[in-house]
Formats: structure tokens, C-alpha cells, sequence
């Protein structure tokens, strides 16, 4: 395979993938699962404490209410 005939085959290949994409429904983005927040109750003010770990005060982080992301 000559240099002419490797160009035109990349750039045959090129054309065959764009001209997909084109044909292609615009990419839709789903949530992660993981990202997902329960409904639980937070500590409450600046005296409430972790549901996690009582004894230290809410920072309203979110980690209890999901999979821990």
C-alpha cells in the first residue's frame, strides 16, 4: 500500500465515522445512580449533630443521604 492509497483509505474511514454520527440521535446524559440523594433528615442549625457520627456536628455534607459520593 502506497502512501496515496493509506491517505485515501483514512480519509474514506473518517467520512464513513462522521457521516454516522450525523445519522446519531444527539447523545442524551442519564444520571448516575450514584449520585442520587435519599431523603433523610440532615442535622438542623449549627447544634444538630451527624447522623453518621452523632457526636460531631452537620456540615450538611450529603454523604448520608447517598451511596457515599
Amino acid at each position: 500500500m502506497n502512501e496515496q492509497a493509506l491517505k485515501s483509505a483514512i480519509d474514506g474511514a473518517i467520512q464513513r465515522h462522521l457521516a454516522r454520527r450525523d445519522r446519531s440521535p444527539e447523545l442524551v446524559l442519564q444520571p448516575h445512580a450514584s449520585h442520587a440523594r435519599f431523603s433523610l433528615p440532615t442535622g438542623s442549625g449549627a447544634d444538630g449533630g451527624c447522623l453518621i457520627e452523632p457526636s460531631v456536628s452537620c456540615v450538611h455534607c450529603g454523604y448520608c443521604q447517598s451511596y457515599g459520593h
